[in-house]
């Protein structure tokens, strides 16, 4: 149990983090240097308790860095830590245990994603993640006021696909967008749902989130058996480099989705899974001869 005095785990370990950025090396014992290479290699990580946390408070660490935040030394990667920032702290959200700890992480994603489009007015990344952020914000904070947060977020995923109109993650945050939101708040719109989650497929197939999401579109439509088949090629998807953890999960999740549809588990598999014989040039293929 919590104690009345206590605070949240997440505030506690990103006050304690952050006031280290300020003493370098003598209280890490690592040099500088190296703080963005541990960051990186704590996000690798993240699907273990506390490396999103340890690669969040690593980073702000790096950008509080003189040589990073000021002029003379000025480096562009301070604002590409911005983005990653305001991804990690989207992580810590959707992992979050208590309350206190979904608000803090939605509130610093909020704040970082906005310094990301302030430094980045032409990454559509930049605008991506602070739609997500947003979305992130206004669930969280749930009220009247969420309302005129939910429809800046759809103007923001809007602009980034303005910027790169190919970028899925975009397609695919805005598909869940429409998807959710009631049709009485004229954000939600099941028709511009399926629009672009068909997008965010085409733009990024190997991306197992924008096949969940077409999935979930089209059974809201009804559209069952299409849906099914996207759920199946789910399972077929190497894990991208970026999105490993990720895509082992959302593949759990379609597994978890074939089965409450009525589906026996050899029936979740797609046909594409089957195994194929050997080709040539591996461990038991025929090579066709030469003439």
């Amino acid at each position: 149990m919590r104690g009345r005095g206590l605070w949240p785990v997440a505030r506690i370990w990103i006050m304690v983090m952050t006031l280290m950025a300020g003493h370098g090396s003598r209280v890490t014992g690592q040099p500088e240097s190296s703080l963005a290479q541990q960051a990186e290699e704590a996000w690798q990580r993240r699907a273990e308790p506390g490396q999103t946390e340890r690669a969040i408070s690593l980073w702000m660490q790096h950008r509080n860095r003189p040589e990073v935040s000021y002029g003379g030394g000025y480096s562009p990667d301070r604002d590409e830590y911005l983005i990653k920032l305001t991804k990690a702290c989207g992580r810590a959200v959707r992992h979050a245990v208590t309350k206190e700890d979904r608000k803090h992480w939605a509130d610093l994603a909020r704040e970082f994603g906005a310094q990301a489009i302030q430094k980045n007015p032409a990454n559509a990344e930049a605008y991506a993640v602070y739609g997500e952020a947003l979305g992130q914000w206004s669930n969280v904070h749930k009220g009247m006021g969420s309302l005129s947060v939910v429809e800046k977020a759809v103007e923001t995923l809007q602009k980034a696909i303005v910027i790169n109109p190919k970028l899925a993650y975009a397609h695919m945050l805005l598909a869940e967008f429409y998807r959710q939101s009631p049709r009485l708040f004229s954000v939600g719109s099941k028709k511009k749902a399926l629009a672009e989650a068909r997008l965010a497929v085409e733009y990024g197939p190997g991306y197992a989130i924008n096949h969940l999401v077409l999935a979930r579109v089209l059974l809201d439509l009804g559209k069952k058996e299409e849906a099914i088949s996207e759920l199946k090629k789910i399972g077929t998807l190497s894990p991208p480099a970026d999105a490993v953890p990720e895509t082992r999960a959302d593949q759990e999740t379609a597994l978890t989705m074939l089965e409450s549809l009525g589906l026996k588990p050899a029936e979740t598999k797609s046909p594409t899974n089957a195994q194929q014989p050997p080709q040539c040039g591996e461990a038991g293929g025929i090579c066709a001869e030469l003439p």
